[in-house]
């Protein structure tokens, strides 16, 4: 029960910034259409959540 206090404290603690300016989270998302000579035409699909980084990489 502790370790749980502890780790919900430091959660609250990140959350409201204390650790410094908050950062928003970035969404990044890419489709992709093509064709295949072989298979056809296709789809590709990618999304990506980045938290507490820029998302410059």
């Amino acid at each position: 029960m502790k370790k749980l206090t502890i780790v919900l404290a430091l959660a609250a603690l990140s959350a409201c910034g204390v650790d410094g300016e908050p950062v928003a989270p970035t969404v990044k998302a890419s489709t992709t259409f093509g064709m295949n000579s072989e298979s056809g035409p296709f789809q590709s699909s990618a999304i990506a959540f980045i938290f507490g980084g820029s998302g410059n990489g």
